[in-house]
Parts: C-alpha cells; sequence; structure tokens
C-alpha cells in the first residue's frame, strides 16, 4: 500500500472512531482493535469500501478485504483487488473469441450443408455420398432380370398411391444379415422413402448365445437354451429366424425393450413358437403391469395388440397341464399398424444355403408373412469351404426357391451376390467368382433377379483397398459399418432405379 493511501485510510478511521491527537500510536492501535472486534466485519468492510472507492477514477474496484490487524505494529491491511487484472482477463477472453470465430466459421462453410428439400435434391444428396468412394465401378450398380421384380414395383406403386396399406419385405442371409448393419441401413432408407410400418422379426440372439443387432435388447431369467440351425449335430424345432430359444421351467421370464437411441413404436405383436404343440408352456404376456390377452391364434404365432404403443413388454409363463414341459421361441415380429414398409431381416452367423432347409416350420412361417420381396444374401460361408462344390450349391438353391414359392408364390425373389472377401487364411477366395457365376445362373433360370455386389466391388482382387480403406474387417469377410453402409445404398440406389423406371 502507498503512502498516500495508507493515509487516507488513517484519517478515516480517525474520524470515525474519533481517535484524539493525544493519544499514542499504541493507544490508537489498541482502540482500533477495540472497535473492530465490537462491530460486525461486514458492516466495517462495506464502510471502508464505500470510502475507498472514491479514490479509483473507474468506480469499480472490485473488493475491499481488511485483512488483519496486526499487533506489532500495523494498524490495518487492507487489500484492494486490482481492477486492471479483471479487466485484462476479459479483455483476453473476447481477443479469443475474436480470433476464434472466423475459423470456426469458415470451417461450418465447408462440413455443414442445407438438407435438401425436394426429391431431386435428396437424390443428388445420395449419389454425392455413394461416389465419393472410388472402389466401385457405379456403372455396373443396376439389377439383373428386372423383370422378375414386376410384383414388388407394382406393390410399391400402390403403396405410393395409397392404394395399399403396407408392403412385406424378407432379407434371407448369414452373419452379414444377423448383424442387422446391411439390413438395417436398407430398412431406414426404404422406410424413410415409402414409410414405417414396423421393423419386422426380432429374436434374442444374445440370449441365445449369439451376437445381437443395436436397436433393441432382450433379458431372461430362469435358464433358457439356444440352438442354431447351424450346427448340423443338434436338432430343434426351427422356424424362419433359424434360432430357438427354449426353457424347461415355468417360472422362466423373458423381457424386451426398444433401446432409447433406436425408438420403434410397436401396436401389434406376433409370438412365434409352435402353437399346436400340447407341451408348449401357457404364455402370459404383460406390458405397462397390464396382462394382454392374444387377439388371435394361428398355427406357429400367436397375435397380441396393445391400445398405446409400446417399447417394452415381458412374457412370462404357467405349467396348467401335465404334459405343457416347455416353451420354445422361435421369434417374434413387431410392427406398428402404419402405412409403409414391414422389413423382416433373417440372418444366422454361419448359414449357408442348406442352414434354411433344415428349418421345419420355415416354409409355413414365410407363407404367414406374406412377403413381397424376398432378398436371399447368402453364399460366404458356401465359398468358405476348400472343397466347394458349385452344382451340390445350385441344387440347395433351388431347392429353397421352391420352398418359397410354395409359400409366397406372388413375391419377387432377389439373389445378391456377397462382398468381396478372402478364405480364413487371409488368402484371395476363388471359390467367390465360381459362386457369383452360379448365383447368377440360378436366378436367371428360376425367375428371379440378380444383384452382383461382388462385381461391383472389385471380385476378389480388391479386397486388400477395401480393408485398407476401412471398409472391411480385419478378417478380410466381414465388413465394416462404413462398408456395410456402402452396400445397402448401393442396393438401395438399384432399386429405386427399377421402381421409377
Amino acid at each position: 500500500m502507498n503512502n498516500r493511501l495508507l493515509a487516507k485510510v488513517q484519517k478515516y478511521l480517525s474520524d470515525t472512531l474519533e481517535v484524539s491527537d493525544k493519544w499514542s500510536f499504541k493507544d490508537f492501535l489498541k482502540k482500533s482493535n477495540d472497535f473492530f472486534v465490537r462491530w460486525q466485519w461486514s458492516q466495517t468492510l462495506t464502510i471502508v469500501q464505500k470510502r475507498v472507492v472514491r479514490l479509483s477514477r473507474s468506480a469499480t474496484i472490485a473488493n475491499v478485504k481488511v485483512v488483519r490487524l496486526s499487533r506489532s505494529s500495523t494498524i490495518a491491511n487492507v487489500q484492494i483487488a486490482n481492477v486492471q487484472i479483471i479487466f485484462l482477463g476479459y479483455l483476453l477472453f473476447f481477443l479469443f473469441l475474436f480470433c476464434t470465430f472466423p475459423c470456426l466459421a469458415q470451417k461450418s462453410k465447408k462440413t455443414l450443408q442445407p438438407a435438401p428439400t425436394t426429391q431431386a435434391a435428396k437424390k443428388q444428396t445420395k449419389k454425392a455420398e455413394i461416389v465419393a468412394i472410388p472402389l466401385v465401378d457405379y456403372n455396373q450398380n443396376k439389377i439383373q432380370f428386372v423383370g422378375q421384380l414386376a410384383h414388388f414395383k407394382q406393390v410399391i406403386k400402390a403403396l405410393q398411391k395409397k392404394k395399399r396399406r403396407t408392403v412385406t419385405i424378407l432379407h434371407l442371409g448369414d452373419s452379414h444379415i444377423q448383424s442387422d448393419f446391411f439390413s438395417g441401413k436398407l430398412r431406414s432408407e426404404l422406410q424413410h422413402h415409402y414409410g414405417n410400418a414396423g421393423r419386422g422379426l426380432v429374436f434374442p440372439y444374445k440370449e441365445a448365445g449369439s451376437s445381437q443387432p443395436e436397436n433393441y435388447f432382450f433379458s431372461a431369467t430362469g435358464g433358457w437354451e439356444g440352438k442354431s440351425s447351424v450346427k448340423r449335430n443338434l436338432f430343434s424345432r426351427w422356424g424362419i429366424s433359424g434360432y430357438t430359444l427354449r426353457t424347461t421351467n415355468s417360472q422362466a421370464t423373458l423381457q424386451f425393450k426398444v433401446l432409447p437411441r433406436h425408438p420403434l413404436q410397436i401396436t401389434q405383436l406376433k409370438l412365434l413358437f409352435p402353437t399346436q404343440d400340447s407341451t408348449q408352456f401357457e404364455v402370459k404376456l404383460q406390458a405397462n403391469q397390464k396382462t394382454i390377452k392374444p387377439k388371435k391364434k394361428e398355427k406357429t404365432y400367436l397375435i397380441y395388440q396393445f391400445k398405446k404403443p409400446q417399447q417394452e413388454f415381458a412374457f412370462s409363463f404357467a405349467q396348467k397341464k401335465d404334459q405343457q414341459t416347455n416353451f420354445v421361441l422361435q421369434g417374434l415380429i413387431i410392427e406398428n399398424n402404419q402405412q409403409g414398409i414391414v422389413y423382416h431381416s433373417a440372418g444366422v452367423n454361419g448359414a449357408t444355403i442348406e442352414t434354411f432347409l433344415r428349418c421345419a416350420d420355415f416354409q409355413q412361417q414365410v407363407a404367414d408373412l406374406q412377403p413381397d420381396l424376398i432378398i436371399i444374401s447368402l453364399g460366404t460361408n458356401d465359398a468358405l469351404v476348400p472343397n466347394f462344390q458349385p452344382d451340390l450349391f445350385k441344387v440347395n438353391c433351388k431347392l429353397l426357391i421352391q420352398q418359397l414359392r410354395i409359400a409366397a408364390p406372388a413375391a419377387s425373389l432377389l439373389f445378391t451376390s456377397p462382398s468381396v472377401s478372402w478364405n480364413l487364411d487371409k488368402k484371395p477366395n476363388k471359390n467367390l467368382t465360381i459362386l457369383a457365376e452360379t448365383l447368377q445362373a440360378v436366378a436367371a433360370n428360376s425367375k428371379a433377379s440378380f444383384w452382383d455386389f461382388y462385381g461391383l466391388s472389385g471380385k476378389t482382387a480388391n479386397a486388400a483397398q477395401w480393408q485398407a480403406a476401412y471398409l472391411l474387417k480385419n478378417d478380410y469377410i466381414h465388413l465394416t459399418s462404413k462398408g456395410y453402409k456402402l452396400q445397402a445404398d448401393l442396393l438401395y440406389a438399384a432399386l429405386q432405379k427399377v421402381i421409377e423406371k
């Protein structure tokens, strides 16, 4: 504290405390100390602050604090917060904003693009997004034998004119489909364009010991056993999902919940299980703490309807007869009774064409779904075996087509060839070229359409480039999420060409 300021403070204290000139410095200190003991600190600080503020030209001195009264020789120590420091802090802050804001604005101009407002603009945006990846022959992105998609094109046109309420798509496949990256993206694109009538088939894969898609969650209690139709040493009453989840405990429970980041509105539920089998437990469905009774019973499923859209529900079971010894779940179908597309994805990790031929209730459940378009994305695992037999593969394809034709005679069939991949030793898989040619021949001879994604992606020789571009995982078999997104975008664009032609 400078002498000038100290003198003013001393004068103020003398006036306030009525200090006599005859008092010694020691007396003055004693009287001052007595004063601060008698009066509250807050009142003294307020008085001091009012007097000291007059000394500053800015009239904004932030704080005046009396630190202590020294017993030795210090009357008072008043610490004044320096306004210049506060001002300097604000100045630096505004300088920082001034310097960084133009950079952020310039960057946002480059990265942020306005949303397309017309259908033409949306198509341009989609095309630009796809063309950004140079590893695809985009001129070949077309569906072969398009005449076989006539039924699908017809029902889509009817849906657009609101002459039809729903269009049903069934997508069969292996792990590429079970993960729901490829099929999920394609579902999203189609439902965004034509309306969302439901998520379709779901299954508690995790509870069955397999991988679970991201947009829903199952939990179970009481002991369950999962079985996959891929494992040839196992047997179960498989249906369209290719999996079963079985319990022999009548006290078991099964809960379903939609994950928050993937909201699904559910107004209708189909529970797939052998309803005609007398050994099955009685089923009880609860939602919002209310018991929901089935509205209808079919050969392979029960139908439940909710008065209000639901995002979670739970099943419990009861043994009311001696012969009721177990419950075998084959899947669930969730719908919302809205106009649009219902997209079922039925993928089984490790599946081959033969996998679905082992499912006893497969044909009946396909008939119950009555799909308008059936997409078949199989072949990766068929081609992984060293002794791949094209003739046997062709026979299995025809058997699958036969079942599908019986179950859904009006449905359009679309085969897709696998993505670029290598074998398990991370060496080029030459079988894929033969398999893609076989699929093309089968489609041509079976009144089905064909989409050659294997050819689009550059065939086996391009696998290393796809992996380097983060489109193919390190196993050289599965695509990354970015790769599956590209695959879905390409198939969506190819289907749109057919529909809009």
